[in-house]
């Protein structure tokens, strides 16, 4: 699946749960959500990278200095990882009234 179809579903799920919101609220919405699914898909293909590269770099300032460094690829992640948590964080404040179940009572439930 294309990158840009993983950001498509991700948006579809995520946007379902916004759904009954009245149309001005979810339109405030939008741009969030959007931002949301592109950073959610976005980890995983980070995440898959830092799996296959590590987490570290080699480094190399001038001719003696040599050592090891944080990969930009993990610095990138955990900037956006960051962002992302904070994203989800306020859609959570905005979701429906009903919608915010806990952990446990949604395992209950099933």
């Amino acid at each position: 699946m294309t990158k840009d179809n993983q950001i498509k579903k991700e948006y579809k799920r995520i946007h379902s749960l916004y759904e009954t919101l009245p149309a001005d609220s979810l339109e405030l919405l939008e741009p969030m959500i959007q931002n949301a699914a592109f950073m959610k898909v976005s980890l995983s293909g980070m995440q898959s990278d830092i799996n296959s590269c590590g987490c570290t770099e080699e480094y190399q300032n001038g001719k003696e200095q040599t050592g090891m460094k944080q990969s930009a690829t993990l610095q990138s992640y955990i900037a956006l990882m960051k962002l992302y948590n904070s994203t989800i964080e306020l859609l959570n404040k905005k979701l429906p009234p009903g919608t915010k179940n806990s952990k446990l009572e949604n395992f209950l439930n099933d």
